[in-house]
């Protein structure tokens, strides 16, 4: 399937400009791959290094980056991969079944292994949102944790593919500490501060 007959109007932008970044991508890099979330980090400002790329994509759903992955992964040819998504997945437009994320996850990994048995993949844990505000009929922060234990549990059966939980740091009571978001699910500036901060381990470790 051509990648543009799997896409909304508002995504051809983002895909697009991942395919065009791809072009002068050096091969061993480390791309970060996901909705919304990592479309909005500002990688160049936390991590110095120029071979960083940033293919997140607003919207975007696992069932997505199965089908973006042969130009978001594949032509970039990364040695490390940092993966955030799953949030999308439980909206009211897509209302996915939580087996589906996880077994979409896998997927995405056995991929990635497959083009390149030497990549390293971080996945980040579904981040909590402000119910008040963004709940859905499938999504709430009781579902997002959940979710994350099932995506953990699929991560740890890849070697040299680490797990992280960062759901309680961005937690205040029940829902997502409202400095670090900026509309009860997108992040601010403070959120992506905490955020590069909790990866940075991964982006520096040789």
């Amino acid at each position: 399937m051509d990648i543009f007959e799997k896409i909304a109007d508002y995504q051809e932008e983002p895909v697009r400009k991942i395919m065009r970044n791809a072009h002068d991508a050096k091969a061993g890099g480390i791309v970060f791959f996901g909705d919304s979330l990592i479309q909005g980090f500002d990688l160049k400002k936390y991590f110095n290094r120029d071979t960083i790329y940033n293919c997140g994509c607003n919207g975007a759903t696992t069932d997505l980056l199965l089908h973006l992955q042969p130009y978001a992964i594949r032509e970039y040819g990364p040695s490390k991969v940092v993966m955030l998504i799953g949030t999308n997945d439980l909206s009211d437009t897509w209302q996915f079944d939580k087996l589906d994320i996880v077994y979409n996850i896998y997927k995405l990994i056995e991929i990635m292994r497959h083009n390149n048995p030497a990549v390293d993949v971080c996945v980040i844990s579904p981040l909590p949102i402000d119910e008040k505000r963004k709940k859905t009929i499938c999504r709430n922060n009781m579902q997002l944790k959940l979710l994350g234990e099932e995506i953990e549990k699929i991560v740890q059966e890849f070697s040299g593919c680490c797990y992280l939980n960062v759901y309680d740091d961005f937690l205040k009571g029940d829902n997502i500490n409202p400095d670090y978001t900026e509309d009860g699910l997108h992040l601010s500036e403070a959120g992506y501060d905490l955020l590069a901060d909790k990866i940075r381990f991964f982006i520096e470790e040789e």
